[in-house]
C-alpha cells in the first residue's frame, strides 16, 4: 500500500510539474499587473453635475415631448448627459439580444442601445454615443491631444476585458501613442470600466494562458474545464498523498527504502521542503476545485437585470422641472418601475458625512407623491423578483425582509463587485439569502 501511493505521488508529481509551473509563474503574473503595470490615469470618477444650479438659455423640452417628437413610444432608462457644455437625454433603448454560447459568460446589463436628444431642441445627436464614449475616455485618461486609433463596442467578455470588469456593454476607445493605451467606458452609467497598456496586454494574455487556460475553449466549456479539474484534483492527491507519506507514514517509508541513505541531508532537506509544498498544495488545490466548480454553470444571478421598460405615454412628469425646483442637489435621474407603477429616481448629491443615507428620492409618475423608504422599497421589490417570488414588497407575508444600504467594499461585498452604493437584502424564509 504505501509502495502504491509513493509510486503514485511520485509519477503525479511529473504529469503535474508543467501545469503547476503554469499556475505558478500566473500567481506571480497577478501581482506584476497590479503593482508594476498599472496603467497612469487622470480620473477614475467622472465628476458630478448640481443640475439643480444649471440654467438654460432656452426653453427645454420634456423628456415626454422629447420622446414623442423622436417616435418612441417605449423606453428601458432614461438619464442626463453632458458633452462639451451642451445637455442631453440619454434614452437607452432595447436592442437585439446578443447570441451566446452555453459556454460564453454572460454580462450582467440588459442589451441595451443608447440615443442621445439635445435637451432644449430635441434635435438628436448622431453618433453620440461614440462621442460620448470618447469624452469620458479622454477624462479618465487625462488626454485631449492624441489621436484615436480605433473604437469599438464591446459585448462580450475576452482576456482583454475580463467578466471581473463586470460593465457590458463598454466602449473601447485606443489611442495612437507610444504606450498603446485602450480605455473600457460605459457610456450608460458614465463610469471607467478597465484600462490597458502594451505591457498590461502581454502580462493579461499571458495570464488568461497560464492561469485560466483560456487556448483551450470558452469559460464554460467542458473542453477547458474538465482538464482543468482533473489536474486540480490530481494536485490535491498529490499534496494530500506526500503529506502522508512524510509525516505519518514516514518511518514506514524509510523501513521500505532501506537501501537508500534516508538519513542523509538532501532527504530531509528534500521532507521538509517537501511538506510544505504539499500543505500549499493541498490549499491551492482546495481553492482551485471549488472555483473551477463553480464553471460547470454560469452563475444564475450574474445576468439579472430589473426590466424598466417604460411607455413613453406614462413619463406624465417631467424631471428636469422638479430637479430645478427642488432644494435638495440633484445631480441626475433614472427611471423605476415596482408592483406596476412607475417613478423617477432621483440621484443625490451626498456629503461625504450623508454616506449612510440612500442616495435616491422616488416619485410616482402617476400621482406625483413621493415615495417614502423608497431605496428600501425597490431593493426588496428587485430582490424578490430576483427570487422568483410572487410577493413582493415590505409587508411580504411570505418572507420578512431587512435591508441595509452598503456604502463601502468589505468581507460581504467585496470590491470585485464594483458597484456602490448598494442596498443589502436579507430574505428569511426557511433559509437566509443575502442579495
Amino acid at each position: 500500500m504505501i509502495q502504491f501511493l509513493y509510486k503514485t505521488h511520485k509519477y503525479f508529481g511529473i504529469v503535474l510539474f508543467f501545469p503547476i509551473c503554469l499556475w505558478c509563474i500566473s500567481g506571480l503574473l497577478h501581482p506584476a499587473m497590479s503593482h508594476l503595470a498599472r496603467p497612469e490615469l487622470a480620473s477614475k470618477h467622472y465628476p458630478q453635475q448640481n443640475l439643480n444650479t444649471l440654467q438654460n438659455s432656452a426653453k427645454h423640452l420634456s423628456l415626454q415631448t422629447v420622446l414623442t417628437q423622436a417616435g418612441i413610444d417605449k423606453i428601458q432608462q432614461a438619464r442626463i448627459v453632458n458633452i462639451g457644455e451642451t445637455l442631453y437625454y440619454q434614452i437607452h433603448l432595447k436592442d437585439k439580444t446578443p447570441s451566446y454560447s452555453a459556454s460564453e459568460s454572460i454580462g450582467p446589463n440588459p442589451w441595451v442601445s443608447a440615443r442621445y436628444f439635445h435637451i432644449n431642441s430635441g434635435e438628436e445627436l448622431n453618433n453620440g454615443d461614440l462621442i460620448y464614449a470618447e469624452q469620458l475616455a479622454r477624462y479618465f485618461l487625462g488626454d485631449q491631444h492624441s489621436e484615436l486609433s480605433t473604437t469599438e463596442r464591446v459585448t462580450q467578455y475576452s482576456s482583454e476585458y475580463g467578466e471581473v470588469n463586470r460593465y457590458l456593454p463598454v466602449h473601447k476607445i485606443s489611442f495612437q501613442r507610444d504606450d498603446g493605451m485602450d480605455i473600457y467606458v460605459s457610456t450608460l452609467s458614465s463610469r471607467f470600466a478597465n484600462a490597458n497598456h502594451n505591457s498590461r496586454k502581454i502580462l493579461l494574455n499571458l495570464f488568461a494562458t497560464f492561469h485560466t487556460w483560456d487556448f483551450l475553449g470558452d469559460q464554460f466549456s467542458l473542453s477547458r474545464t474538465i482538464p482543468v479539474a482533473v489536474f486540480i484534483a490530481l494536485a490535491f492527491f498529490s499534496g494530500l498523498s506526500g503529506l502522508v507519506l512524510y509525516s505519518v507514514l514516514y518511518k514506514r517509508l524509510q523501513k521500505l527504502r532501506n537501501n537508500s541513505p534516508m538519513n542523509d541531508r538532501a532527504h530531509k532537506w528534500h521532507r521538509t521542503v517537501g511538506i510544505f509544498i504539499s500543505l500549499s498544495l493541498v490549499g491551492f488545490a482546495t481553492s482551485g476545485l471549488h472555483t473551477v466548480s463553480e464553471k460547470f454553470s454560469q452563475d444564475p444571478w450574474f445576468g439579472k437585470f430589473a426590466n424598466t421598460e417604460i411607455e413613453t405615454r406614462n413619463l406624465a412628469i417631467d424631471p428636469w422641472q422638479e430637479i430645478h425646483s427642488s432644494s435638495v442637489p440633484i445631480h441626475n435621474f433614472s427611471l423605476a418601475s415596482m408592483n406596476k407603477e412607475h417613478y423617477i429616481q432621483y440621484h443625490i448629491i451626498q456629503a461625504k458625512e450623508q454616506e449612510n443615507s440612500p442616495p435616491f428620492l422616488y416619485q410616482n409618475m402617476e400621482t406625483s407623491s413621493w415615495l417614502e423608504y423608497g431605496d428600501a422599497q425597490y431593493a426588496i421589490y428587485l430582490a424578490h423578483q430576483f427570487h422568483n417570488s410572487e410577493k413582493t414588497g415590505l409587508d411580504n407575508p411570505i418572507h420578512q425582509t431587512e435591508t441595509q444600504l452598503i456604502s463601502e467594499f468589505g468581507m460581504g461585498y467585496p470590491g470585485i463587485l464594483r458597484r456602490l452604493p448598494v442596498q443589502k437584502v436579507v430574505i428569511h424564509g426557511g433559509q437566509k439569502t443575502t442579495y
